[in-house]
């Protein structure tokens, strides 16, 4: 506002007053970003921070207002526990359930020896606010995954991932997603030489990380816990025997042989009855990233606003169809800010199943799937409504129960059409050869397209 624009430059004007006359280069620079620094701080960054050693982290929080501490609700068994690299739809999927009222519990899985690394989450008063009226609280632990993943007791059972299994205890709800590891990686590929990054796997460890604190909360958590899997499109969709054999094989080689028995898939080390949610190529970022912002580059005369802001809009669709096929998830767009939300919605039993759901969608005997549905995302301002995500659902459990089983590419209802053949004609001859000569589709170079339309029945086109 232009108010609060004033406030700012006679901050700055009032601190350019108390350089020194003749300031060295880059002092006023120096004291601009102070500036900047200084306002996040009192505005925006209400959150906490932890630092995550190579076993459970316990931070300490540095607002309370809206979030528990671990020692105040060591002893209540939280609804929800999320299981996640740093950042990503793990954090958005945490706070979103602390929104809709949930008591979460957030492990974060890091690179292998970034003890010194901080997952830091900066909440706004806005957001602590909301948490605060929906009864809703954060608790924050993490570890290495070469700590998850290393014997080091020789029975079969690490310290830390038994720890994992004391914090989770009790748990109603367990979610659990990789999104997140790439930018982990990076993060630690920094600080290593071009020769260390080509020798590191830090990706393959933090997954098989995130599978065995996955199996550790399963086993402490109540009985008939929720299950949520958020997977990429295609993504353990099917593992024969000779991969799962590979994938062990070079775990055992990095590690020296010490490490716990690794599932393959997350359905495995969530031991079934797994509702799997699967997005396509994802864009956004979670509060406690730098690209969280809305504008590129910082506000303009004409600011280009980044997809997450302007593609909120929603699609849920079944990923497999009765008969193995896989329909939809390929080459898709998803915004992480949706994925969290669907995922916490389904996790914190905010959408109700139907009845008749079974194992039908199963991926195989060995890794059974309660649900497998894909959420993709389209142009649209507005996040869903609670109503808008009962009837994204609700559509979607209609086509589940259909005799097909399918996804639906395009639906729409008309108030009255008096007359159908002749809208159909309309349609043939007028409608469809002026969309098909619109750029979006004539310039399409790469997969199908559609070429012309034809009316085959007075109400068929």
């Amino acid at each position: 506002t232009s108010g609060s624009l004033n406030n700012y430059k006679n901050l700055l004007a009032t601190m350019t007053r108390l350089t020194p006359p003749s300031p060295p280069a880059g002092t006023l620079r120096s004291a601009a970003t102070l500036l900047l620094l200084a306002i996040y701080s009192s505005t925006t960054s209400h959150g906490f921070t932890s630092h995550l050693p190579q076993s459970i982290a316990r931070p300490t929080l540095s607002n309370h207002r809206g979030l528990a501490t671990l020692d105040a609700a060591a002893s209540a068994a939280p609804d929800l526990v999320v299981i996640s690299p740093p950042g990503g739809i793990g954090e958005i999927a945490s706070v979103e359930s602390a929104l809709l009222g949930g008591s979460v519990r957030w492990f974060v899985v890091s690179a292998p020896g970034a003890g010194g690394g901080a997952a830091e989450v900066a909440l706004t008063a806005e957001t602590l606010s909301a948490m605060e009226r929906a009864g809703g609280s954060i608790e924050l632990a993490g570890a290495s995954a070469d700590a998850l993943l290393v014997n080091g007791s020789g029975d079969g059972v690490d310290g830390t991932s038994s720890a994992v299994a004391t914090w989770c205890r009790g748990a109603d709800s367990i979610l659990c997603t990789y999104d997140g590891v790439m930018e982990e990686k990076r993060r630690v590929d920094r600080a290593k030489t071009a020769e260390e990054r080509g020798m590191g796997n830090e990706e393959n460890l933090i997954k098989s990380a995130v599978r065995v604190a996955a199996r550790e909360a399963v086993k402490a958590a109540s009985r008939g816990a929720v299950k949520v899997a958020v997977l990429g499109a295609g993504e353990e969709l099917m593992m024969d025997g000779k991969e799962k054999k590979k994938g062990g094989g070079l775990l055992q080689g990095l590690l020296g042989g010490k490490q716990l028995e690794v599932p393959e898939t997350l359905g495995e080390a969530l031991m079934g009855n797994v509702m799997v949610v699967r997005h396509g190529e994802l864009f956004g970022a979670s509060a406690s990233s730098p690209e969280s912002s809305p504008f590129i580059g910082g506000p303009r005369i004409e600011p280009t606003i980044r997809d997450m802001y302007t593609m909120r809009s929603i699609r849920i669709d079944p990923t497999i169809s009765l008969s193995g096929n896989v329909l939809s998830g390929e080459g898709s767009k998803t915004n992480r800010l949706s994925m969290g939300e669907a995922a916490s919605r389904l996790a914190l039993r905010k959408i109700s199943l139907p009845s008749n759901l079974s194992n039908a969608q199963g991926q195989d005997d060995q890794d059974p799937a309660l649900l497998d549905i894909s959420v993709t995302s389209f142009s649209g301002t507005d996040a869903p409504t609670e109503d808008e995500w009962q009837t994204q659902f609700t559509r979607l459990f209609e086509r589940l129960s259909s005799p097909s089983g399918g996804a639906t590419l395009f639906t729409a209802e008309f108030g009255s059409v008096p007359n159908v053949r002749r809208l159909a004609e309309w349609i043939a001859s007028k409608w469809a050869p002026a969309i098909l000569r619109s750029y979006d589709i004539a310039g399409t170079r790469v997969g199908a397209r559609p070429v012309y339309a034809v009316q085959t029945e007075d109400n068929v086109v």
